[in-house]
């Protein structure tokens, strides 16, 4: 049965519906927690809500690591990042009368997330221009101290911010606060393992896509990188994408920014330790096709900064963001 093209996409879509209700779930409790904790919500998305939605990414790439699929697991987080900014331009632009900007703790950590991808570059072309190969512990090191540096800023940075009321009904008494804090905490953690499971079938359903041969394209099944950049990257970012509208449409604008900001952060995180994992060669596996989207990445995060900095109109932002679609979609075409 699940050597069937069509049953195999029943059961993506079956998944992605049931992630878009615990999305919901999760962006409830997230911001439960923001104001029983006194964190604010912009720190809770892109520390706790970011580590959650990016839970695909890391068990995906790991995976591809340990089978050898250097390919899918590269292609799989480049094209995670790029698809999270197209879900951030997406989202603001359905809810573009909510008055969402991006603030100062997301654009630092935007521009961060760029500081770590230009490790990327240099560890890409280093092989592909030099055809040198790149010191993968080099690699690790500058990209885990840039992280660290950008989420202790961010932090700072967040915590300027007041916590956004109304999330919660206010409790006076302190043990009601302490036991409604507790079960929001339990409850996250729920959905979060919730979230986990169903993506281990997101990615047990794009292995299957690997070899399953699809109707009307000769008998042939798609390619890996087609799959990692493409069908892997959109599986894994399912739950940013359910979770940063059900954000928004709690009004917890700065939470969902840096949700976004945050899975971009630790996808680079991931794909530098798994670089580490699978030793010197894996930079060699990576195609030069993945410098487009590289570049779209930097385009896309350049323009969303910008609307943060300029403190654009309404009608100038759905104008990038539309942008910063078409841009993802077009790289697509210069891709496949």
């Amino acid at each position: 049965m699940f050597d069937n093209f069509y049953v195999i996409l029943l059961c993506m879509v079956i998944a992605i519906v049931i992630i878009f209700f615990v999305g919901d779930q999760l962006a409830k409790y997230a911001g439960q927690i923001s104001e029983l904790a006194n964190i604010s919500t912009a720190f809770v998305g892109l520390l706790l809500v970011a580590f959650v939605t990016s839970i695909p990414e890391i068990v995906s790439t790991f995976i591809a690591v340990y089978q050898k699929h250097y390919a899918l697991a590269s292609g799989g987080i480049i094209g995670s990042n790029a698809i999270n900014l197209a879900i951030l331009a997406f989202v603001m632009l359905i809810f573009i009368n909510k008055k969402a900007s991006i603030t100062s703790s997301g654009i630092f950590s935007f521009m961060g997330s760029l500081a770590m991808l230009s490790v990327v570059v240099w560890a890409l072309s280093a092989f592909i221009i030099a055809k040198q190969t790149p010191n993968i512990y080099a690699v690790l090191a500058v990209t885990f101290v840039v992280y660290v540096f950008v989420m202790r800023y961010s932090f700072k940075l967040s915590s300027d911010n007041k916590v956004e009321p109304g999330l919660v009904e206010v409790i006076s008494d302190k043990k009601p606060v302490q036991a409604a804090k507790a079960k929001a905490i339990v409850l996250f953690i729920f959905f979060a393992i919730f979230i986990s499971g169903l993506s281990w079938l997101l990615i047990w359903i794009c292995q299957r896509l690997i070899v399953v041969p699809i109707p009307g394209h000769h008998g042939k099944p798609l390619g890996e990188h087609f799959i990692g950049t493409l069908i892997l990257a959109l599986a894994t970012s399912i739950p940013e994408l359910a979770t940063t509208v059900q954000i928004v449409r709690r009004n917890m604008s700065e939470m969902a920014i840096e949700n976004i900001a945050g899975s971009n952060l630790i996808n680079l995180m991931i794909l530098a330790i798994a670089s580490t994992i699978a030793g010197t060669g894996f930079w060699t596996y990576v195609p030069i096709n993945t410098l487009y989207v590289i570049a779209v990445i930097f385009i896309s995060t350049a323009l969303i900064c910008m609307t943060g900095l300029l403190k654009t109109s309404k009608a100038f932002s759905a104008i990038v963001y539309l942008l910063i679609m078409g841009i993802w979609i077009y790289s697509l075409v210069l891709i496949f």
